[in-house]
């Protein structure tokens, strides 16, 4: 099985010598690594190249964007680009641990119908760096199974190791807002591919300069977040109407039904209507937690 990573950089010098070392040093080599930097107005372009001259790495290869993507874009756009069957998504400011591709690789080599493969991560903030595990590793590996919660994505985009054959429907259902992560995990637990080993994969570096936001606790970005989850529900409708390889009654009902449940949530945190919130609480095993549906009610109550 031939393994791709690829990585979109902007901006990170200040990290991104320690990722390359944690990449090249795995004890499975990848076929192929490719980094796209995204126009950085640092030196981050230069340090990579000089990085993989210095290391004569002849299978790493870096490009420049055109234009500024933005990170979603830029992800995507690398992602489509990857010839490797199995094809690692890396952030870069992390540090892989380094039997990473080796483990995630032999388990997918193992069971064809792991479509996608996410493992666990151990968080550190800025150079306080980790010098062992937190927690043991079992490496036992089971399916996701696709519930009233498949909407909601558990894991970083950066343990996600995952199956060449989804990258066609990830490119098709794909929007400017639309995470390449969150993709992957609906577009795998739809089709009933999305599979979780027990095993910290990377140590995850929390800064301030993160793309991904730790919270929205706020009415404004709620409402961002539901008109962002109706856009990814329309176009996942899409896809199954078209693709009928990989539409079932199912998966496209567990659609349907989670974007009716945003329009709900839209309509309460735009109008507060106590009709919505009684739909709801009706409705709330659609929620991640029974949390969500108090902050949404909360957030609904603020002063536009």
């Amino acid at each position: 099985m031939k393994t791709s990573v690829v990585m979109s950089t902007y901006n990170g010098k200040r990290y991104i010598r320690a990722q390359l070392d944690s990449i090249r040093n795995q004890t499975r080599k990848p076929d192929e690594v490719l980094i796209f930097d995204d126009g950085s107005s640092d030196d981050t372009y230069e340090i990579v190249s000089d990085y993989i001259a210095s290391f004569e790495l002849k299978n790493w290869k870096l490009k420049k964007n055109p234009q500024n993507y933005g990170w979603r874009k830029s992800f995507i756009h690398a992602i489509s680009c990857a010839t490797g069957n199995l094809i690692f998504t890396a952030d870069q400011d992390d540090i892989w641990c380094l039997d990473k591709v080796e483990k995630m690789s032999a388990i997918c080599e193992k069971n064809d119908r792991i479509l996608v493969l996410v493992a666990d991560y151990q968080e550190f903030t800025f150079d306080d760096v980790p010098t062992q595990k937190e927690k043991r590793d079992t490496c036992k590996v089971e399916q996701i199974p696709c519930d009233d919660k498949w909407y909601y994505i558990k894991r970083p985009g950066c343990v996600f190791g995952f199956r060449k054959e989804i990258v066609p429907y990830m490119i098709k259902a794909w929007y400017k807002d639309y995470a390449h992560d969150v993709l992957m995990w609906q577009i795998g637990i739809l089709m009933n591919g999305l599979y979780h080993i027990d095993y910290t994969a990377i140590y995850f570096r929390r800064h301030d300069s993160n793309a991904t936001p730790l919270n929205y606790h706020n009415r404004t970005t709620r409402i961002n977040h539901a008109n962002w989850a109706l856009k990814e529900t329309s176009q996942l409708e899409i896809l199954l109407n078209t693709e009928l390889s990989i539409s079932t009654i199912q998966n496209k009902q567990f659609v349907k039904e989670y974007h009716d449940f945003t329009v709900h949530r839209l309509a309460l945190l735009e109008s507060r209507k106590i009709t919505e919130v009684i739909w709801l609480v009706k409705n709330r095993r659609k929620y991640l937690s029974s949390r969500s549906l108090f902050v949404d009610i909360f957030c609904s109550m603020l002063i536009k």
